[in-house]
Order: C-alpha cells, then structure tokens, then sequence
C-alpha cells in the first residue's frame, strides 16, 4: 500500500473516539502555526516570528552600547533563537520564500550580538558564533527527535 499526497486528500470532518464528527475548517492556528488543510504551511510566519518585530528587538542601538559579548549571546539564544527553534521540525516542508525570511531574522541577529555590518557576509559570522543556518538547525531537530 503506497502514500497518498495530502494534496489529494479530502478531509471535510475531524473523528474522535465516541464523539460526533468536527466539521473541518481550514485554515486553522494552533500553538502559533497556521495548519492548511494539506499541511503545506504557505500561509505566512507564525505570528511569534514576525520578521519585523524579532528585528526590531535585536537591533534597538542602544543595546548595542551597553550589551557585552557574551550576554548579547545569552539574550540571542534565550529570546529569538528559542523563537526560530520552538516547532521548527514543522518547517521542514516549507518554501524557500519562508525559509528566506526565517534565515533573515538569524542573520539580523547573528549581526546585532557581533556588531557586524550589513555589508559584511555572514557565513563567517554564523561559524564564529557556531549556530547552525534555520534549515541546518531544522534537520538538525528532525535528526535528534528520530
């Protein structure tokens, strides 16, 4: 028995063990993802990544005064980096439009904890701080839950 794409999958209701049937809605947000109905993710971000406000939030200036190394670190990976990890295993599938937008956010701030100019590349950078890239972390996550 072969797998069938969920693009040819019609679900009209949700079933539950001794219940009546859930009419299916579509789309539908939960834990901050938005789930279509063939699980394709092409709606936009999860609200908690909008690319926006995370960049905003590492890169106020005057952060970057009073903020050493390594607590600009430590503020990385506690307030955005756990943002681009939280579910990330679910991202697996989407465009590269979306996965461009999640790389931008790492890249924004991988340049606000190391100071590094826009201008510079930030290949170098990512290896400096020994962070994987958002697709790299992606398989890296799907990796460590197999």
């Amino acid at each position: 028995m072969g797998w069938t794409p969920l693009h040819h999958v019609s679900m009209t209701a949700v079933y539950c063990h001794g219940t009546s049937p859930v009419p299916y809605t579509s789309p539908v947000c939960n834990i901050g993802i938005t789930f279509d109905k063939n699980l394709t993710f092409s709606t936009t971000s999860p609200s908690y990544l909008e690319p926006a406000i995370c960049i905003f939030a590492i890169s106020v200036d005057y952060a970057h005064a009073i903020l050493d190394y390594k607590t600009a670190c430590i503020i990385a990976n506690s307030i955005v980096h756990s943002k681009l990890d939280y579910c990330n295993s679910l991202f697996y599938s989407i465009n590269s439009c979306q996965m461009k937008s999640l790389q931008t956010i790492q890249n924004a701030l991988a340049r606000a904890v190391t100071k590094t100019p826009k201008q510079h590349h930030i290949t170098p950078v990512l290896k400096s701080l020994h962070w994987l890239t958002v697709p790299q972390r992606i398989h890296y996550k799907i990796g460590s839950l197999t």
